[in-house]
């Protein structure tokens, strides 16, 4: 099974993520400039958790102090603030039952 999601990134360049699940097994994948590449259940979260709630990088930026959306891009904290918002996100998600 294949479920599909489609958002543009922050240059405005149509991104499509998507799941499959065979034999049990699931795999994640991104596909950005016609360039498909296997991507991490964390780093599939975040895009679809980002989508969800509506989130670019300037408002994770000013929401963790950073001084812009660039800054927060390129920050090397960057993978850990995103972590962090997949981990609060689903603690949430199943304590609320959403």
């Amino acid at each position: 099974m294949k479920t599909e999601t489609e958002y543009f990134d922050s240059a405005n360049k149509k991104v499509i993520v998507w799941r499959e699940d065979v034999n049990g097994t699931t795999d994640y994948w991104k596909k950005e400039n016609g360039i498909s590449e296997s991507i991490s259940k964390k780093e599939y979260n975040t895009i679809i958790i980002r989508k969800v709630l509506r989130l670019d990088h300037s408002q994770i930026a000013d929401m963790f102090g950073y001084e812009s959306a660039g800054s927060f891009t390129t920050a090397s904290r960057r993978k850990h603030v995103e972590n962090g918002i997949v981990d609060l996100y689903e603690l949430i998600k199943f304590d609320l039952n959403l």
